[in-house]
């Protein structure tokens, strides 16, 4: 029995390195400390806990074992049903005074509430990271409500705009999120995406200290098992989520504002001007971009769903002034190193015109909003998050994509965002 406990324990412990995080250091120590847990708790002198440590070791590997085929890890929402006031003192050039952030059950931004088992009124979702989010706006200056404003005057109908948004999200993430919106009467899409996918891209060549380069060429296979990937960590992060978001309604209570002066951003800007600096031109985009792109296309006509895709702004281009790129912190972001501008600038081109390939080769509409942004703080209040003018401009550009792929015929709209036959 003795020796079944310690080949169980060590065998806990090995699987834990074999699905150790690759692409987060965080993650990667407390997996570690957890799948080593039962087997350092084998040399305690009572027998109850080195069984129940044995439990909770077979615990881990079995949530592990079973987390693909229960849940949808690239599927990541913002927490639902919220509201939150900030009043913007400093931080975030271009945006200023109160702010009021709300999400509804599924976690969208939607203003006013959608009733999702409506199917009568034409309804666009808004996928994308942090710069559709727009965690630092009012739900009125979103572009994605100003967006739907400037159509529903323009159609003499109502339209909904509904923002799907999450930070940090990239291709794959959209992709989840396509497909669980498919059941909720989209009569279209509009997808901006980039930046993130091109930061992994950069994250996946250049593993911050070379700490985990042996480890980053592990199987790709593994990582839906990886901790974070698990049920287990879903309810750490949600429980995590819960309580700042139950905290900071007790800091600030209905109707008292939290000041916000962007101290997040100001402590990492300067980016650029890290000790080391890596040039980095790869040949094409990310593999995993890529297919997720190519299975969003799939996914949009196998379903009738019109997508349009947009190009991703930054402040990434040749004419950004010097004191505009003082403001970077996402060359990359977390890590103690830098890409040359020259760098980001090409990695920003490069994934744009990938997606403007694409989707003219796919058929589907595309706007590049990209091109009509000015890399400066009169549009962005960072390297790439629109401010409020930022905001008006790039639903401006939309708008303008959105009508002209999109012209009214007898009172209707009309294809590609045509609403489909349901």
């Amino acid at each position: 029995m003795k020796t079944i406990r310690w080949v169980l324990s060590l065998s806990v412990v090995l699987y834990g390195i074999a699905t150790i995080d690759t692409h987060s250091v965080k993650w990667a120590f407390l997996g570690t400390f957890l799948f080593s847990i039962p087997f350092i708790l084998q040399f305690s002198n009572s027998q109850v806990i080195r069984i129940w440590s044995l439990w909770g070791g077979l615990f881990l590997v079995l949530q592990s074992l079973l987390s693909p085929i229960v849940i949808d890890r690239n599927h990541i929402t913002v927490m639902p049903n919220t509201r939150s006031v900030i009043n913007v003192k400093g931080g975030l050039p271009g945006v200023h005074g109160r702010q009021v952030i709300t999400t509804d059950a599924y976690g969208f931004r939607a203003t006013p509430s959608v009733n999702y088992g409506d199917a009568s009124t034409f309804r666009i979702f808004a996928i994308g990271g942090s710069t559709t989010e727009q965690d630092y706006l009012d739900d009125s200056r979103t572009w994605t409500h100003l967006l739907q404003e400037r159509l529903s005057h323009h159609y003499r109908r109502p339209i909904e705009v509904i923002n799907t948004g999450v930070d940090g999200t990239r291709a794959i993430h959209h992709l989840a999120t396509l497909k669980q919106i498919a059941n909720l009467h989209p009569d279209g899409v509009v997808v901006l995406l980039g930046i993130n996918d091109w930061i992994w891209h950069i994250y996946d060549h250049f593993p911050d200290d070379h700490q985990m380069e042996i480890l980053n060429r592990m199987p790709v296979f593994l990582e839906p098992f990886r901790l974070r990937a698990t049920l287990l960590a879903t309810a750490m992060k949600n429980t995590v989520q819960i309580a700042k978001y139950r905290a900071s309604q007790f800091n600030t209570p209905a109707g008292i504002e939290h000041e916000e002066y962007g101290t997040f951003y100001t402590k990492q800007r300067g980016s650029l001007n890290r000790n080391r600096t890596y040039s980095f031109r790869p040949p094409g985009v990310h593999e995993q971009y890529k297919q997720a792109l190519a299975e969003m296309s799939a996914f949009c006509k196998g379903q009738s769903i019109p997508c349009m895709f947009v190009t991703q702004p930054s402040g990434y281009q040749n004419r950004a002034a010097e004191e505009f790129k003082k403001g970077f912190w996402m060359t990359p972001p977390n890590r103690s190193y830098t890409l040359d501008f020259d760098s980001l600038v090409y990695l920003s081109s490069l994934y744009n015109a990938y997606l403007i390939k694409f989707s003219t080769e796919q058929g589907h509409p595309l706007c590049d909003v990209a091109s009509r942004l000015t890399p400066s703080y009169e549009n962005f209040f960072d390297d790439c998050h629109f401010n409020t003018e930022g905001s008006i401009q790039v639903a401006h550009a939309l708008s303008d994509c959105f009508v002209r792929a999109d012209p009214i015929s007898g009172g209707n709209i009309t294809p590609p965002f045509q609403s489909p036959v349901r």
